[in-house]
């Protein structure tokens, strides 16, 4: 059947011509790309039947297809069949596994001319009269007729604009004769330009239309005089311009140098909107739509984007743009501003070629709240329409997915969306989830507000480990679900919670089914190293957060979870540098300096990490500063300042069972303290129990519960919880430190050595260990002595 289809079928309306790349409909003659002719060849032989992608492939491309795509073909043929996507007259999609032909299809074969009917030097006057409208239908194909007419337009109004402008410059007259010479020798090139060049989708090439056919001397006489007369053109204008030197202008080509050189045609960053208002909300409303843009335009496969964090970074900075897009690696630049008067907004974007310096769109949008969807989609399609991007059908959906019907409410989830990334307190996430909570009531549908509630309520049971925190958190993940939130982040939210549950496979399926969705999602990628991590696959965690960096080299808490990382695995040095980084994108953020005192302290460094808790507190008081405060002076035996710390700490986060087992040793090293050792020992074992009810795996809470259970006389309990915390951690360091404590405390002397060792190995700094209480039966040890005298010196 392929053989007849070849010579030409009838589709629908349409007669398709595939040996001339033409599809003819009424609007007239329409070439087509022969890979696109090539797969509606491919769905002719099955009319009506589901052909899946790879059949298409392999008959189009063969094994090594590498280099077309299949859904661009589609898009092309779409186009020059006036067909529609969503209402299909010929081409239905069938998702995920391909397409169908729905037009009828009937060969039209089109027969050889008979001998006798063969062409002779002098054609009938009927056949004359084909050939000049056959002749004139060529033109008219080829645009030639549209391409005159525009070139007689545009050079009148050159000629009249030169005319007025020249004089009052003093240019002299002759300059005016000049620019009329020019356009009247190019409007013969240009129609000859028309005649052999095409513009397509992949840029202006040869016309193509007889590649199926024997090319005629006539057809390469046309390429010799279009070359010819360039030649002439050139040589005439270069002639005129430089038989005087007053005839030689000066150049300047603005912008030149701007940019970075090979940035690809189809990348851009956008940059932060300006919000004009005053209010903190316009500017959350304002970074709220820039972000959402950014997205928006991140989930197109056809376009490059720089990350949130990468354009984010030079907000508030004295950088031009062409700096911009070298270090970020982009043509362009989208950038804008918002101001916001009651339910009415302005929107002004504008994008900028970073090659040129000059803006290639622009356009301002006074419009009502509720039209905010409407001016994202216009922005995102004047973006996708200037970069010339042929979408594919999935592109093109994303483009019209919406989050939420509901204007308002998707205005406070910008908002809290805000200061949830932002916050650096417990009480920034109450006020984000207040907002969350006022966004819900509008729609309470709304998936993403739900998965922003979860994820809010995970950062709050991190902070204070309060249980009401994660079941609030819980129960918000699973109304993401109800409502069949499908996009990115209800994904990371569930990954999230599973991460924190300790059901890590669960959490690396969700993790990769939100990279699926948005490969951009920074968050999707953190999550998944810290999964790596807990799986104890730590080369793929570490280059796992090596790519969640490359995404966006500027978020803060990439940082801070590498710095966990490395800090988990005793590489204080790199923990230290991570933590460094993290200060200074967040200098206002209090945890991020206690980070960095106590990996300075891991490693020795009292004075820097003294410094470094100091300006923790004096930036916000929080439970993480005074509790490595209070280890601090614990490891100096200062124990009635470490017990004042490590109380101010349990105030702040009094369902941390951490807090309350620091302040228990504290007391525990002090013999006139015992009772009050013991009674903050069991408040530290009911909390610790019931983190373990949330997570029976987090080693976090095994291994000091096993060291609380002995020091209040439970040595069963206290050597069962540590052979279930070695069995699944045998290379975490902090697991060995606890077991040594654990057995020194039950004077199994010679075990707590082979612990200690073992710590010390792993990365734990032998210079702590003369100053533990804990330690203190094996200091006259000669192997504990060895450790500490090979380990290196600090000074405290």
């Amino acid at each position: 059947m392929r053989t007849g289809l070849q010579h030409g079928f009838r589709l629908g309306d349409r007669l398709i011509l595939p040996l001339q790349g033409r599809i003819i409909g009424p609007a007239g003659p329409r070439h087509v790309p022969p890979k696109a002719i090539e797969v509606l060849l491919c769905l002719a032989e099955a009319p009506g039947e589901m052909v899946t992608r790879e059949r298409i492939v392999q008959r189009v491309w063969g094994r090594s297809a590498a280099g077309e795509s299949l859904t661009h073909c589609i898009s092309e043929l779409r186009h020059h069949l006036g067909d529609d996507p969503h209402r299909p007259r010929y081409i239905e999609t069938v998702p995920r596994r391909g397409y169908r032909l729905v037009a009828a299809v009937e060969p039209a074969p089109v027969s050889p001319l008979p001998e006798s009917s063969r062409p002779t030097d002098t054609l009938p006057p009927s056949r004359q009269k084909s050939v000049v409208l056959g002749f004139i239908d060529e033109l008219r194909r080829r645009k030639v007729l549209r391409v005159g007419a525009v070139y007689a337009v545009v050079a009148w109004l050159i000629i009249q604009v030169t005319g007025e402008m020249l004089k009052p410059f003093g240019i002299p007259p002759w300059a005016h004769t000049l620019v009329i010479v020019l356009l009247l020798l190019g409007f013969p090139a240009a129609l000859l330009l028309a005649w052999a060049l095409e513009l397509t989708p992949q840029g202006l090439v040869l016309d193509a239309d007889g590649r199926h056919r024997t090319a005629s001397p006539g057809k390469r006489v046309d390429y010799v005089v279009v070359g010819t007369l360039l030649v002439a053109v050139a040589v005439l204008g270069w002639h005129m311009t430089t038989r005087d030197e007053r005839l030689t202008p000066t150049v300047t080509t603005a912008g030149a140098g701007l940019g970075m050189i090979g940035a690809p045609a189809n990348s851009i960053a956008v940059m932060p909107f300006v919000s004009i208002g005053s209010g903190i909300q316009d500017a959350y409303f304002a970074d709220g739509l820039a972000e959402e843009l950014l997205g928006l335009l991140g989930k197109l496969e056809e376009l490059k984007v720089a990350a949130r964090t990468s354009s984010f970074y030079f907000r508030n900075k004295d950088v031009g743009l062409d700096e911009i897009s070298k270090r970020l690696g982009v043509r362009h630049i989208l950038e804008g501003s918002v101001r916001r008067e009651g339910n009415n907004v302005r929107v002004r974007a504008e994008l900028v070629d970073a090659d040129t310096g000059f803006n290639v769109w622009s356009a301002t949008y006074d419009r009502e709240l509720e039209d905010i969807f409407a001016i994202q989609d216009d922005i995102a399609s004047a973006v996708v329409d200037e970069l010339k991007l042929v979408l594919s059908v999935e592109s093109e959906a994303q483009l019209a997915r919406r989050p939420t019907d509901d204007v308002r409410a998707y205005d406070l989830y910008l908002r809290a969306q805000g200061l949830r990334r932002a916050a650096g307190s417990t009480a920034a996430l109450d006020e984000a989830l207040a907002i969350f909570d006022e966004a819900l009531a509008l729609d309470p549908g709304f998936a993403s507000a739900h998965a922003g509630v979860c994820l809010a309520y995970l950062e709050k049971y991190e902070r204070s480990a309060a249980q009401r925190s994660y079941d609030a958190a819980e129960q918000a993940c699973q109304r993401a679900l109800e409502f069949k939130g499908t996009a990115a982040e209800v994904h990371t939210a569930l990954g999230t919670l599973y991460l924190t549950s300790g059901e890590y496979h669960k959490a690396g399926s969700e993790f990769d089914r939100a990279i699926e969705l948005d490969e951009r999602s920074v968050d999707a990628a953190r999550g998944l190293a810290q999964t790596l991590a807990e799986l104890h696959r730590f080369d793929e965690a570490e280059e796992a957060f090596r790519h969640a960096i490359a995404l966006e080299p500027g978020y803060w808490a990439t940082y801070e979870s590498v710095g966990g990382f490395y800090f988990s695995r005793g590489r204080y040095g790199e923990a230290a540098d991570a933590y460094r980084r993290l200060t200074t994108l967040r200098p206002e953020y209090a945890d991020g300096f206690s980070h960095h005192g106590a990996a300075q302290h891991a490693q020795g460094d009292f004075k820097a990490a003294a410094a470094a808790y100091r300006h923790s507190l004096e930036l916000a008081p929080t439970r993480e500063a005074y509790s490595n405060t209070g280890t601090m002076y614990f490891y100096l035996g200062r124990l009635d300042a470490a017990a004042d710390m490590y109380r101010k700490a349990a105030e702040l986060a009094p369902e941390d069972h951490r807090l309350w087992g620091n302040l228990a040793d504290a007391y525990f090293a002090d013999e006139g303290r015992k009772q009050e050792a013991l009674e903050a020992y069991r408040i530290a074992i009911r909390l610790a129990e019931a983190r373990l009810e949330v997570n029976p795996a987090d080693l976090e809470t095994l291994s000091p519960l096993a060291h609380y259970y002995a020091n209040t006389g439970q040595p069963e309990r206290a050597l069962r919880l540590l052979e279930q915390a070695l069995e699944l951690a045998p290379e975490f360091m902090y697991v060995h430190y606890e077991a040594a404590l654990v057995h020194a405390q039950l004077g199994n002397t010679e075990q707590a050595l082979r612990a200690i060792e073992k710590a010390v190995e792993l990365g734990y700094l032998p210079a702590l260990l003369p100053a533990d209480p804990g330690l203190r039966s094996l200091a006259d040890e000669t192997r504990f002595l060895a450790l500490v005298n090979d380990g290196p010196k600090t000074e405290v």
